[in-house]
């Protein structure tokens, strides 16, 4: 045994098996060593469409229907194509919000520190 309790780290003693032992065993975990230039690339390439020209945006993105030589004129989606999107992905609506319970709200209103105060001053 060392001078701390704790015997050497290749012990099997029954002492050692404990969950401070298990720490002291656990994998250490080191970051993989990648080449940091591919990671920027990456990055990079998700935020260029504002560099694009319209042209490019049109050969990039086909199904924004983008009029590429007079973007003004460009419709949006098609009646059809909108339909499509509404069936496949819903209506872009948040839910209503919950309602709480009066009582509830009049009981809230007493975990405020501030309250507790002037209840103290009392």
């Amino acid at each position: 045994m060392t001078l701390n309790g704790h015997c050497k780290a290749d012990c099997r003693l029954k002492h050692c098996t404990g969950a401070w032992s298990r720490w002291k065993r656990r994998a250490k975990v080191s970051p993989e060593k990648r080449d940091i230039s591919e990671a920027r690339n990456a990055v990079g390439v998700s935020f260029v469409e504002h560099h694009l020209t319209i042209e490019q945006l049109k050969d990039l993105y086909p199904d924004s229907y983008i009029h590429h030589e007079f973007p003004e004129r460009s419709d949006g989606l098609p009646s059809e194509e909108a339909r499509k999107r509404l069936r496949d992905g819903g209506g872009n609506v948040l839910p209503p919000p919950k309602e709480e319970n009066l009582f509830r709200v009049f009981i809230k209103q007493f975990h405020f520190k501030f309250w507790l105060l002037l209840t103290g001053a009392l």
